[in-house]
């Protein structure tokens, strides 16, 4: 039987296979920081390279 594994954000030991940690650090983590903690930073990662993406308004350089 092998080891259960742990959590890389909150330590507890995993049910299951584990979810990627990415980009809260490079572990696996448990499903509970995946909902909590994971998710809700790919998501902010989303909308943050949409508005990098956005061509910006050239009038804005100019006013003052």
């Amino acid at each position: 039987m092998s080891k259960p594994k742990n959590c890389s954000i909150c330590y507890e030991p995993i049910k299951g296979f584990g979810n990627n940690a990415e980009p809260i650090n490079s572990g696996i983590c448990c499903d509970a920081c995946n909902w909590a903690a994971v998710f809700p930073r790919r998501i902010q990662g989303l909308y943050q390279a949409e508005e990098m993406s956005k061509p910006k308004d050239r009038k804005d350089q100019f006013k003052k």
